[in-house]
This record gives C-alpha cells, structure tokens and sequence, in this order.
C-alpha cells in the first residue's frame, strides 16, 4: 500500500500530489528523495521506500512505510505515465502539461488507486471512466484520417453515461475488453513494423551484426467480442523469433507450443500492441537493403592536389517496390601514408575556399561541416539496382581540392594580421576549435568517432514500405463473433525501417595516387604555394583554440592556438 505518490519535475519540483495518510510531511520526505536519490529507481531511507519513475520531463514517486511490491508499483508507475500519455495524445510529459491538466490527473488518481493500491491502468478501460470533452469536434472534416475520428469520437449528448458491463470488466476473464461495444463498420488494422540495426564490413563483404526488432500493432474498431485468429507464414518449419513479448490478450503458455505461428485472441478496443520480438541469428544469413560502396581517390591534377568520393547504389529487394527518404552520410576521409603525414608540407587538407563539384542524376548532395561528411538524400529508390560501371543513374560524385597544412597555417596567419576570414579559417578555427571544446568538456570514457579514421562508418536512414525485411508475412486472418455475425475489413500494412544501419569502410575503399616524391618536390619549389618563408611552424602543436580574451586585433598571433585536424 502507497502512503502518497507525487509528480515532480526534472528539478524536483512538487507539481501534484495526493497523499494516503494524513500524517505525512512533504517537504521531508522530497528533501530525504533529493538527498539520498542514486541511480536506481528504488531504494529504502529512514523506515521509507522511494520508488521513483522518470517520464520524459517529469518524476513519478511513490513512497510506503510498509512493506510492499515494489517492482509491482514501479510498473504501476510506468503505466500510469503512459495512460496519461494516451490522454495527452502521445505528447511529451513536462511540467506545463501537468499543469493545465492538473483536473485530469487527480481523475486518474482517483481511478487507479483505491486507497493507496493500484487498481486499474488499462487505458481502453479508463477511457470509459474519464471521458474529456471533445473540443475538436469541428475540425472533423480536416485531413486527419477519418475512420479513426469517427471511431474515437466521443458521443456528447451520452458523456455522462457509462456502460454497465464496464464496472465488471476488471474482474472478468477479458479484463481488457468491455461488453456492449458497437460500430457501424468494423474494421481491424494491422501494422507489422521492423527496426534494422545492421553493421556490414565492405572490406569483407560480410554481416557483423544484423538485429531485427519488431512489433506488431493494431486497431481494432470491431463491435461485440470478437475471436480472431492471425497466421504467421505457417509454411514454414522453422521458428520465427528469438525474443516475443505478448499482449496480456494472448496466452503466452499456448502460443509457446505452436512456435508463434497461429494467434488467437481477443483485442482489446482502439489501438494496442499485440506483441514485440527480435530476431538475431536468422538475420544473418540476409542481404542487407542497401548497401553503398564509396572509392576515396587521392590524385593530383594541374598541380593540384584533389580528392574525388566516388559512391554506387545497390539495392536486395524487388523491383516494384520502392525505397523512400533514403539519407546516406559519407564521411570525408584523406587517407594519406605514415610518410606523408610525417611533414606539415605534405600533410593534405580540404580547401573550403574552392566550393566542391557534385554529380548526381538522382537526389540531392550537400556538405555537412559540423560531421564532416556528405550527405545524399534521394526521396525514392527502386530495388535491384545493381552496380554497372556503365550506368550513372545511381551513382555520386564529389570532388574537393587540398591544400597543405603548411599553406592553410600561412594562409590563416595573414588573414589574423588583417582581421578578415575566409571559407577555412570559419571551418578550421571555428567549427572545429568549439567542437573541441565541447568533446574537451564531455566524460573521458565518451568515445568520440574520428572521422578521419579510415575504419570510418557510412551510416543510412530509409524506410521501405509495403515488406518485412525478415520476410515475415499474414499468412490469412479470420475474425469471428459468437453472437451475432457481421462483415469485416481486415487490412495488413508492412513497414521496414532503420534503427542503426552502418556500413564499415575498409583499405580496398582508399586509392592513394599522390607520390611521396611528387609532395616533397612541390613543398620546395621556389614557387610554390606551400614555401611560406615568414610562418614560424617549429612549435606546432596545432592543439588550443584562441584565448577568449583581447580583440583579435590585439593579439598575437602564433600557430600554437590553432586546432586543425
């Protein structure tokens, strides 16, 4: 039994409260929950329990004198702040929104607790409880999807009735479903949705990890107490998942014994999850969606030196379907040898003053400064797309020009003696100099990716309708009512998305045809760009940004406070 739960902010601000026992001092007992709080949700003070819950902004706290469940009321806390959420329709929880509806959290209170014990939290059934006003009813004609407004609205001449088989719902065998439920078209939706966290290795051509996490969502709009029956590729021998968690609508016991294949069960009303799962071994033995192998040629041209990112789309799915809000970020790498990066003279850089040169026939590149990589965005993208030598449709090019860190240090020491910027010192100094004060400012165990870093990771974002990438599929799905029959419309929908999909860089992807010799000669030309006789390079540690204080007209310049890397 609770003795009194508060909501607090992410301050530890008291925003709402209700208390179980009257004897009870709320500045003591927040103070001792600051004082004491650690890093798990439950711990014991002073003869209290504190069981604390953290929903976005805000802090659901729970405390008792006596000995209870505590694992229990922490999932009664995680569901609390979800059916509050369902009433806030999915928006984030901070303390602004518990205070304009301060009136619909005392209701909640009041329907999930009975003096201090969790009761009911389900909320298909609160729901029929606490009903709010339906403020939006003229913004029904509006490009919101009609059938879920017409099925979720709420009857205003009948909002103060309340359907008798409710109150007996808790502690029927269906505790998730009331009895008296009527649509004028019944129709169940499902969502079958799956998350790629996949790492390929181009050098290899090899999956090191491919983790597949989905879940099954519906809508049901379906009158009475409707009995369905969902097949999962029943053909198939083989089990399908790894991990499922049910809905409490399924028997877990039974679905066990038929390998996951055929469901049975009653749905709740209105939108649910029927169940989650991963699959992690199966996945292995599949091809990734897409896959894009980048070339880094290093070469030199009209006495310039110049790096040229070529980049080839393939794609492992069928023709007629269609890839869509494809975000490729390509990391910009100058793969020099040890002896070439043994000199400031031959050390390459990008040239930001000479605006790169992009080629695609398909979507759109640009440069991002602040993760210094290419992005390419393509808003659709076929299946089998092969990779042809021939063919340009699917395929990037990006082309920069270097300059050596002996010419960039110059070129910056002579706009700092003027007080003007150009392209690379906005970059070099400033991009990358607050860039290191924020990694300076992180934990040391914070890893922080170098980019440069051949072993470099090419990352991408895509959704892919109308499939499951674990070729997971409704085999049928059959909806049946003991009282009376009805027509139904059933529908599936399949959507494959990415969670953390990476392609890993590797030696073959570099081309490095800069020799040594050619870089020694061109740094001791007398002409050259790179012979900058009046810079002072000897105490180049190239690793403090400029001091904070004096103008940049009063200081002094040297090359110790620039951080080029």
């Amino acid at each position: 039994m609770a003795s009194a739960i508060y909501i607090l902010d992410i301050w530890h601000n008291l925003l709402i409260s209700r208390k179980y026992k009257q004897d009870l001092d709320d500045s003591l007992i927040l103070s001792n929950y600051v004082s004491q709080k650690k890093s798990q949700p439950i711990f014991h003070y002073q003869g209290c329990n504190y069981i604390s819950y953290q929903a976005d902004d805000i802090i659901i706290l729970m405390v008792s004198f006596s000995n209870i469940n505590c694992v229990s009321n922490l999932y009664f806390c995680h569901q609390f702040a979800n059916a509050l959420k369902e009433y806030l329709d999915g928006r984030p929880l901070d303390d602004s929104s518990i205070r304009e509806n301060f009136v619909l959290v005392y209701q909640l209170f009041d329907e999930t607790f009975d003096f201090g014990i969790p009761q009911l939290t389900d909320f298909n059934i609160l729901r029929e409880y606490i009903k709010l006003s339906d403020q939006d009813s003229d913004s029904e004609t509006s490009n919101i999807d009609s059938k879920s407004k017409s099925s979720q609205k709420i009857d205003t001449t009948n909002s103060n009735l309340l359907n008798t088989s409710i109150s007996r719902t808790a502690t029927t065998n269906l505790s998730w479903r009331p009895k008296g439920i009527f649509y004028p078209k019944n129709e169940f939706f499902v969502n079958l949705v799956e998350s790629l966290n996949l790492l390929y290795l181009l050098e290899t051509k090899k999956l090191q990890r491919n983790f597949i996490s989905g879940q099954v969502t519906c809508q049901c709009y379906l009158s009475g107490m409707p009995r369905l029956i969902i097949a999962l590729n029943v053909a198939k021998d083989d089990s399908l998942f790894d991990n499922v968690n049910y809905h409490q609508c399924i028997n877990s016991e039974e679905q066990d014994s038929k390998q996951s294949k055929v469901i049975t069960f009653t749905p709740p009303d209105g939108k649910f999850t029927l169940f989650t799962y991963q699959i992690l071994q199966r996945s292995l033995h599949l091809k990734p969606l897409v896959l894009v192998d980048p070339i880094y040629k290093l070469f030199c041209k009209k006495n310039t030196y110049r790096l040229r990112i070529t980049a080839s789309l393939t794609t492992h799915f069928k023709r007629n379907l269609s890839l869509n809000d494809l975000k490729i970020c390509i990391p910009i790498i100058i793969n020099q040898t040890k002896s070439q990066l043994s000199s400031l003279s031959t050390q390459l850089l990008v040239d930001y003053n000479i605006p790169p040169k992009f080629k695609c026939k398909l979507g759109n590149a640009k440069v991002n400064l602040e993760t210094n990589c290419i992005i390419w965005e393509i808003h659709a993208l076929p299946g089998n797309v092969t990779n042809n030598p021939n063919v340009d449709d699917f395929k990037l090019t990006c082309e920069f020009q270097l300059i050596d860190r002996h010419s960039l240090l110059g070129q910056l020491h002579e706009l700092s003696s003027v007080d003007k910027q150009n392209q690379n010192s906005i970059y070099y100094l400033s991009i990358q100099t607050e860039e290191k004060r924020l990694n300076d400012s992180l934990d040391e165990d914070t890893e922080i990716p170098d980019l440069r870093n051949p072993s470099a990771l090419i990352s991408l974002s895509f959704q892919l309708p109308l499939m499951a990438y674990s070729g997971i599929m409704v085999e049928y799905l059959t909806i049946t009512e003991d009282q009376f029959p009805y027509q139904t419309f059933p529908w599936v929908k399949y959507l494959t998305k990415t969670d953390n999909y990476h392609l890993k860089l590797g030696q073959n992807n570099f081309i490095n045809n800069i020799n040594d010799e050619d870089l020694t000669r061109a740094s001791e030309e007398p002409g050259s760009s790179t012979n900058v006789a009046a810079v002072d390079t000897s105490n180049d540690q190239l690793n403090q940004g400029p001091p904070a204080t004096a103008s940049p007209s009063q200081r002094k310049y040297s090359f110790d406070e620039y951080h080029i890397g």
